[in-house]
């Protein structure tokens, strides 16, 4: 939807409902939002949550049990980290207690 608004209107910002972090592998939100910053010329401010809904949370990520709110808030504090860095570090690495990149066996 962000794309088509961008893409009819030039001046707008485009506002995102939160993107439920702890639901979505860092590295592609960061990917999404970074092509559809691009599209529309740096108009986009990307938002971000922990989400409420137990029942669909764990289907994703077990790791995003809302009912366990400490792992669950730092599961979205490292995915935000991870977000932030992959746009910023060049070149990018991160170890953490969720994710690591470059991924190692």
């Amino acid at each position: 939807m962000c794309a088509d608004l961008g893409a009819r209107f030039d001046k707008i910002r485009l506002g995102q409902a939160p993107v439920v972090m702890p639901d979505w592998h860092p590295l592609r939100v960061a990917e999404d939002i970074a092509l559809l910053d691009n599209m529309t010329d740096g108009r986009v401010d990307p938002g971000a949550g922990r989400g409420t809904n137990e029942c669909s949370c764990i289907q994703f990520n077990i790791d995003a049990d809302k009912r366990n709110a400490d792992r669950n808030t730092t599961l979205l504090r490292e995915c935000l980290d991870i977000i932030i860095r992959v746009w910023t570090d060049d070149p990018f690495n991160y170890r953490g207690d969720f994710y690591q990149f470059p991924v190692l066996d």
